[in-house]
């Protein structure tokens, strides 16, 4: 399970595995967690992976690892990044030169596919993200 935390990944990168990560309390049973190690994490603007700390459960096993509130499970870049590489292809018809096509086609099919299922697709897809990005929703 992805726990939410609001951390900067700068401080991760530089302090490792000393940084001081709020302990979490499991959703399922209340208790409290154990530290269960430490995994590596990618995120676009860094060199190399970074280690992000893991929490188990005691009592059902349950295991939770921390995430930077900013960056969506399973993505690399930031959310805000992602909105303004989305605008940026809506508005000039092509990718900006740090996105690869294929990597914001991902996103840009998720954000469709999303609005469709939910019934939130607008006029034109600059709407579509706009309204995603100003309710803070996510798409992945």
């Amino acid at each position: 399970m992805i726990i939410f935390c609001d951390v900067s990944i700068i401080d991760i990168k530089n302090q490792g595995k000393n940084f001081k990560w709020k302990r979490p309390t499991c959703s399922t049973c209340k208790s409290k967690t154990w530290g269960h190690g430490f995994v590596f994490r990618f995120f676009n603007g860094l060199a190399k992976a970074i280690y992000i700390k893991r929490w188990i459960c005691p009592c059902c096993k349950k295991v939770f690892t921390c995430r930077p509130n900013y960056y969506w499970q399973r993505y690399q870049e930031s959310v805000s990044n992602i909105f303004e590489y989305l605008l940026y292809r809506v508005k000039h018809q092509k990718w900006p030169p740090e996105v690869s096509r294929q990597r914001g086609g991902h996103w840009l099919s998720k954000l469709i596919k999303n609005a469709k299922i939910n019934l939130l697709i607008k006029e034109t897809m600059l709407d579509t993200i706009i309204f995603y990005k100003n309710k803070n929703l996510s798409f992945n």
